[in-house]
């Protein structure tokens, strides 16, 4: 379908987009990761938070995610107990997050954050769901 759906959502400023980022000893990774999503979420006229999910790493990510919360509070982590997996992680991203629209990111950076502003704008033009493929 390459029309957007009719839709009655006004442009509103308290929208809120979601990103959700599941993680699994990703520490090296996380410092270009926010180092790439917090510029491009700053530059959207729309508010925004980052749900780290810590699936059971091993590897610090979730201590690395605490030193930004204190730094960024748009910015929340949820902790599973051990590892179950990616799938279990993007649920409980999903479950946790509150916006209006939800992306769901890897840390690793495997898929550009660069693209986030386009899935935005197609989303506010009327858009239920945006799919992106590399």
């Amino acid at each position: 379908m390459n029309k957007p759906l009719e839709t009655s959502r006004a442009p509103n400023e308290s929208e809120l987009l979601s990103l959700v980022v599941p993680v699994f000893n990703e520490r090296s990774m996380l410092p270009l990761f926010f180092e790439h999503v917090l510029p491009i979420l700053a530059s959207l006229d729309i508010r925004s938070e980052i749900v780290v999910v810590d699936d059971g790493s091993e590897d610090g990510s979730a201590e690395f995610v605490r030193t930004f919360i204190k730094r960024k509070s748009s910015i929340r982590l949820v902790k599973l107990s051990r590892n179950f997996g990616k799938e279990a992680a993007v649920t409980a991203g999903l479950e946790h997050a509150k916006g209006d629209a939800v992306i769901v990111l890897d840390a690793d950076l495997q898929d550009p954050p660069e693209y986030i502003p386009e899935m935005v704008r197609s989303w506010k033009s009327g858009f239920d769901v945006v799919l992106m493929q590399r």
